[in-house]
């Protein structure tokens, strides 16, 4: 004959029932790590681009603003197809600037250059376009010498030459003999696009 402590020994604590539907944190938790995972492993089996996606940059339509603007040297160089073109135009007149022709370069090193080109430069304009940077040596481009100016912030060497009331700079991150390139290519004859002090643009 059972006794009333040997009936309460018996008792088992009744676990609780969940209501259909609930979940609990760990339940969230997990739901969330496997999600993860799942997405983790589509992105990993995409195929993967071997360099960042850069926007196309209107090259011609620059050049039409700027030749249509009629006051800005324009010159266009004829570089390898290791040259992409990342920015490409007509900086406006400003109090201290004259308006300028502008062209930015991802060089076959992956280092930045860019060419500036203005009629009538002023002390703001070639302390902005070279950063800042202070003279030294000139550079020979085809026997023609062009001033170095270099800059430590940031760390970039220019490359000026003034022809007559013209000054091309050729600046950037790239090596020297990518500068030099630049340099060349902007120089020649068939880089002119538009010249307002003399020749107009090219047929």
């Amino acid at each position: 004959m059972s006794t009333t402590s040997d009936r309460g020994a018996d008792r088992r604590p009744v676990p609780p029932v969940r209501a259909r539907g609930a979940f609990t944190v760990r339940d969230v938790v997990a739901t969330l790590v496997l999600m993860g995972l799942v997405v983790g492993g589509v992105y990993l089996l995409l195929p993967q681009p071997d360099s960042p996606i850069t926007q196309p940059v209107d090259v011609d339509g620059a050049v039409e603003v700027a030749v249509a603007s009629g006051d800005v040297p324009v010159l266009l160089p004829d570089l390898d197809d290791g040259w992409e073109v990342t920015s490409a135009r007509r900086e406006r007149a400003t109090e201290d600037e004259p308006a300028s022709w502008h062209v930015g370069y991802l060089t076959p090193a992956q280092e930045y250059a860019g060419l500036e080109v203005v009629d009538g430069a002023t002390a703001a304009w070639r302390t902005r376009v070279t950063s800042g940077g202070t003279e030294g040596a000139t550079q020979d481009v085809d026997g023609t010498p062009w001033q170095v100016v270099e800059s430590l912030d940031p760390a970039r060497t220019s490359l000026v030459l003034e022809d007559g009331g013209r000054t091309v700079v050729v600046t950037g991150s790239a090596p020297l003999d990518e500068l030099v390139e630049l340099a060349r290519a902007a120089v020649a004859p068939d880089a002119v696009v538009a010249d307002p002090a003399g020749a107009g643009a090219t047929p």
